[in-house]
């Protein structure tokens, strides 16, 4: 089991704020924050983190934090029982994994993990 260690810095002027700090990119990045570290225990590799900017604008970045947390801990959130079990088949057979949470203003997300594990997107569902 490894970790997932949520880099912060303090926020250049330039950069656009995030739902979880501040950093600059095209599908803002949850690695940029403001000023220690936070670990989240992963059951698999979460690779790069982002998040899209309407999601970012729109999300509870602690809701956004505590799904990403659950993501990573196998905990599929709103997912079925038979989508839970397609994740859990994923994991062993190398396929995307994708699951659902609400934040507390009830607005729907997804979180998705690439086949290869090389990067996690957190989005809306009209994101996608």
């Amino acid at each position: 089991m490894g970790c997932f260690n949520i880099k912060r810095k303090h926020p250049p002027a330039f950069q656009e704020k995030t739902m979880l700090g501040w950093g600059a990119c095209s599908m803002m990045e949850v690695l940029i924050m403001t000023t220690s570290c936070l670990l989240i225990p992963c059951s698999f590799s979460l690779g790069r983190v982002v998040i899209t900017p309407n999601a970012a604008e729109r999300l509870d970045p602690d809701d956004v934090a505590l799904s990403l947390q659950r993501h990573a801990s196998r905990d599929w959130g709103l997912c079925c029982p038979q989508d839970a079990q397609a994740n859990d088949d994923a994991l062993r057979d190398g396929c995307r994994l994708l699951s659902a949470y609400r934040d507390r203003h009830g607005a729907k997300f997804w979180i998705i993990t690439e086949a290869d594990l090389s990067s996690t997107t957190i989005l809306l569902p009209e994101d996608y």
